[in-house]
Order: C-alpha cells, then structure tokens, then sequence
C-alpha cells in the first residue's frame, strides 16, 4: 500500500514494487498524476502487474479504514506500507504566508496521516 502514490516519489515507489510482482493499492485524492501521463495503476496494469487505485485522503481516518480495507479484501493481508502522501502546493508557503488553515492542513497529513496509516496497518499486521 502507497499513500500518495498518483505521483512523484509515491507513483515510483508503487512503480518499482510493481516490477518487483507486488499487488499495489494506491491511496490518494487524484489518480491522475501531477507530473502527467497515465495513472500509476493504469501503468502497473499495462505493464502486466497488479494496481488499484483508491482515492484517499491520509488526513482523514475513514478513507485510511477504507485503503487498509481494500489492501486486505484484495490480498487477505497487507504486508507493506509506505506513508508518502504530503500536503504541498498552495499550502506550501513561507512562515510569514502560512495562514493557521494551510498548518492545519499540513499537519493532519504530514503528520497525523502518518500516525494513523501507521496505526491502522500495524493493527491489521498484528491481526
């Protein structure tokens, strides 16, 4: 399972576990990709590989239930999670520029989404 694995560093990291034969699910709000070109999922199943894509928020608990469920209704367990997603963009500015709207979104991905991806997969490993 990839968070923010439409693009950037995510859509490499789902990429190359996908050549390596993993089954990948990708979690993130947009399936297209910010660089453009195909979905990652797209390409993983041209490729001949196993993709889905989830659209998920990582700031947000139920779309984290909702990926780790996909994850395990598709493969019985889920076995790797790499907590990639972040928020950048028009909410990346300057300390000056950062209103208390952009911080708050930052942190509940940047940092409370990986708490809870971290939560959530470790719960379901254990089980």
């Amino acid at each position: 399972m990839v968070t923010g694995g439409a693009s950037g560093l995510g859509r490499s990291m789902a990429l190359a576990f996908a050549a390596a034969e993993a089954r990948v699910v990708i979690g993130d709000v947009r399936s297209q990709p910010r660089e453009g070109g195909v979905p990652t999922h797209e390409l993983i199943a041209e490729s001949g590989g196993e993709a889905v894509f989830v659209e998920a928020d990582a700031g947000r608990w139920d779309d984290i239930d909702r990926l780790v469920e996909v994850a395990v209704e598709k493969d019985g367990r889920l076995d790797v999670m790499v907590n990639n997603a972040i928020v950048a963009g028009r909410r990346s500015k300057g300390l000056l520029e950062t209103e208390e709207v952009d911080w708050d979104a930052i942190m509940a991905v940047d940092l409370r989404g990986v708490f809870r991806c971290w939560r959530r997969a470790v719960q379901q490993m254990l089980t």
